[in-house]
């Protein structure tokens, strides 16, 4: 596993419809295996090691309200750490 493709969302905010929250819904692997995020776990101030990416960057001055982006992340032994165990598998260590 070298990569993986994250999709983000934009949405209201439950506690201020006027602000907009950045998710991350569903993470997969080059294989196409998908993980889909618990909901406790989609806010993207969960993930701090993604937010230092490019991708991250890109995505969040782009993406608009309703609005859904997918990307490819290459991994570094960082993000390794947080979106996958010692075996390869998918996991998140929120």
């Amino acid at each position: 596993m070298q990569r993986l493709r994250f999709e983000f969302v934009v949405a209201a905010s439950d506690k201020d419809p006027k602000s907009n929250i950045l998710y991350i819904t569903s993470i997969t692997t080059e294989e196409g295996e998908k993980y889909e995020l618990s909901e406790e776990y989609r806010n993207i101030i969960h993930h701090s090691e993604l937010k230092k990416t490019d991708l991250y960057n890109k995505v969040k001055a782009n993406i608009k309200r309703h609005d859904r982006r997918i990307g490819w992340v290459q991994l570094t032994e960082e993000l390794k750490s947080v979106y996958s165990d010692e075996m390869g598998n998918i996991q998140f260590k929120g």
